[in-house]
């Protein structure tokens, strides 16, 4: 009998659900879900934290811009984090953004959204 891998080192993370767009060719009932499999350990929020630290960064001078459950992570390790409105809209995360200091949602989708988000920053 074959033996089966141990894949403790993994964490499948479900980074919420994909609202339909004419784009999307999947046959599947519903909004589809996205899942991240990474290493255990490896987070975009630790990254950043990283990032700031080599560079000597005052992690309040930064920003983060994203668009998913998955970018909440970067919260705590950025001054201020935007999560563009089309990541914004995905079912439950008006209310986990509203329960983090210094999130905002920003009113434009994609690109727009991350250009209100710089121009925010800068203002």
């Amino acid at each position: 009998m074959a033996r089966r891998p141990r894949l403790g080192w993994l964490t499948l993370k479900d980074n919420g659900r994909v609202p339909r767009t004419s784009r999307m060719t999947l046959d599947v009932e519903g909004d589809p879900h996205v899942f991240h499999l990474m290493p255990r350990g490896i987070g975009k929020g630790s990254a950043i934290a990283w990032d700031l630290a080599r560079r000597a960064i005052d992690p309040a001078d930064a920003v983060a811009v994203g668009d998913s459950v998955s970018d909440l992570e970067m919260a705590p390790a950025v001054g201020r984090l935007f999560i563009t409105a089309n990541g914004a809209a995905v079912p439950g995360m008006a209310e986990a953004i509203a329960a983090l200091p210094d999130v905002a949602a920003t009113a434009g989708a994609m690109g727009l959204g991350w250009a209100e988000a710089v121009r925010a920053a800068l203002g």
